[in-house]
Formats: structure tokens, C-alpha cells, sequence
């Protein structure tokens, strides 16, 4: 009887710090979640982008701003290979004749 009344006097010690570390983890985890959007976010702008990421997604879906500056980057970034494309195409026509 004796050992289950110091069991359930450790357990309410150990609540407050499993606790702590379930705070801890989320707050881990939020943080790599916005590193991961920042880190996509970054890869866009330099036009290095193989994809996005999950979260990346989810913060594009829910902010209308920031997925219209994606999307007006990402078209602009067509053009401009679209442009270097026909470029290199007409200087290697005109080498040719």
C-alpha cells in the first residue's frame, strides 16, 4: 500500500515537467515548420525552388498575398527563361547561316 501512495505522489511532480517538454516540442516543431515555409519561400525568390513543402502549401493557401506574389514571381521567372531560351535559339540560328 505504501509503495502505491509514493507512486501517485511522484506522478503530479512529473506532470508539470512532461508538460514543459510537450511545450517545448511544439514550440520545436512550429519553428522548423516556419523555417521550412522561409527556407521555400527563399528557394522561389531565387528561382531555385525544386517544390514546396507541406507547410509551405498550407501558408500559400491561407494567405492571399503571399501566394499572389508566388504566383507573379514564379510567371515572371517563365518569361525570363522563356527569354534566355529564345535568346540562345536565334544567336545559334544566326552562327548557323
Amino acid at each position: 500500500m505504501a509503495a502505491n501512495a509514493q507512486k501517485s505522489a511522484e506522478k503530479p511532480a512529473e506532470m508539470p515537467a512532461l508538460r514543459d517538454n510537450i511545450e517545448t516540442l511544439v514550440e520545436l516543431k512550429h519553428a522548423k515548420m516556419k523555417y521550412q515555409v522561409i527556407a521555400d519561400m527563399t528557394n522561389i525568390a531565387t528561382g531555385t525552388s525544386q517544390g514546396i513543402s507541406a507547410p509551405t502549401a498550407y501558408y500559400l493557401s491561407h494567405n492571399e498575398d503571399a501566394r499572389a506574389m508566388t504566383v507573379n514571381h514564379l510567371a515572371q521567372q517563365q518569361q525570363v527563361n522563356t527569354m534566355q531560351i529564345y535568346a540562345e535559339t536565334s544567336k545559334n540560328i544566326n552562327e548557323w547561316a
